[in-house]
């Protein structure tokens, strides 16, 4: 899991079954959240982290240095977050590598530097520094808003979902409308300007603005995961080998468990994760895969999911309700059904002629 690039520092310290005290055991429930918690959402409780800290930081410019500086620091490296967040809603999580995870604290630091050094310099070489540092820092910031643009229009033209278009270009509008009012706005605006007065709550509210519509597209996205399928090209093939690809592309989509365990997963769902049109879908599934209807292809796979997740040692001590909702099923009247209909056994018989056959 990606996220342990993150984390991988909390793993030097050991964790045993001593009873430990104080800050060990607020140290171990901190980290033991931080691994359980959803990238998506931990990387938008970070970005409401420096928004909150560079908000603070323009309301304290005549408080004390140590304040400011502080608040500063926390709050440097927005458009970097603001990237990061755009790239794990659009890619997959086997694209976010070690890399562009260090990169993000590069450029905090790049951007603290830039608001701290400046009003510290003097001299010839203070401000030739100082003027050096704070162009690199606008640098890097014009970068990462080139890329937050570039991760969801990168190969827009070859989604086939509706709604996953949509949804993408919703976030470039959004996103194009905050670069305007902070960057082109109310950046380097006169000092006599209706910008420059009210800079400080213009740039709040699109903080409040910038948190609430991320939120909103991490549970868009949350709700509707990438199937980490690229669209098949378009070629001319003949229909056999396109229904044969197709069945071959539906058949992995089913290995990301996530998808597979999705509640009330619909064939029209289904075909928007793998950017396939819903009748050539169903239309493989009752042909070339030979099921009756999506229903019971998803039961089939869920079934063989359960199955194994019944007789496996490490979730021995696990209920049968447990396993039907980890398996996408939202109550265990249709789990047994399906279960007895696919195996000829319910989920209980089948777990104990199992636990029997491994006995003898």
């Amino acid at each position: 899991m990606w996220t342990q690039n993150v984390i991988h520092y909390l793993r030097a310290f050991p964790v045993t079954d001593t009873p430990v005290t104080g800050e060990e055991s607020v140290f171990g429930a901190l980290r033991s959240q931080l691994q359980r918690m959803e990238p998506l959402r931990l990387i938008w409780w970070l970005l409401v982290l420096v928004i909150t800290a560079s908000t603070f930081a323009r309301f304290t410019e005549d408080s004390s240095w140590l304040v400011h500086s502080l608040l500063v620091i926390a709050g440097s490296g927005g458009c970097a977050w603001v990237w990061f967040l755009s790239r794990l809603l659009f890619r997959s999580k086997a694209d976010i590598t070690a890399g562009a995870i260090v990169l993000v604290p590069v450029v905090m630091g790049v951007e603290a530097a830039a608001h701290l050094i400046s009003p510290l310099s003097g001299g010839i070489v203070g401000a030739e520094t100082a003027r050096v540092v704070t162009n690199a820092s606008s640098f890097i910031c014009i970068t990462a808003i080139a890329f937050t643009f570039s991760e969801p229009l990168q190969g827009l033209a070859n989604i086939r979902s509706t709604n996953e278009r949509r949804f993408r270009l919703a976030f470039v509008t959004c996103v194009s409308l905050l670069v305007v009012l902070t960057i082109l706005w109310v950046a380097g605006a006169a000092t006599d300007s209706f910008a420059a007065q009210w800079r400080t709550h213009i740039l709040t509210v699109c903080g409040v603005f910038a948190l609430v519509g991320s939120r909103l597209a991490v549970e868009y996205r949350l709700k509707h995961p990438l199937s980490g399928k690229k669209a098949a090209p378009t070629t001319a093939t003949p229909i056999k080998d396109d229904s044969m690809e197709l069945a071959k592309r539906i058949q992995e989509a089913l290995n990301d468990d996530a998808l597979l365990t999705t509640p009330n997963l619909k064939v029209a769902e289904f075909a928007e994760r793998i950017n396939e049109q819903e009748y050539k879908v169903t239309r493989c599934l009752t042909g070339q895969l030979q099921y009756r209807n999506f229903n019971q292809f998803l039961n089939h796979h869920r079934v063989e999911r359960a199955k194994r997740l019944l007789v496996a040692p490490n979730h021995a001590h696990q209920s049968i309700s447990t396993i039907a909702f980890d398996c996408g099923y939202n109550s265990i009247g249709p789990f047994n059904r399906a279960f007895k209909e696919l195996t000829g056994f319910t989920p209980k018989a089948y777990r104990d002629s199992q636990s029997r056959s491994a006995s003898v």
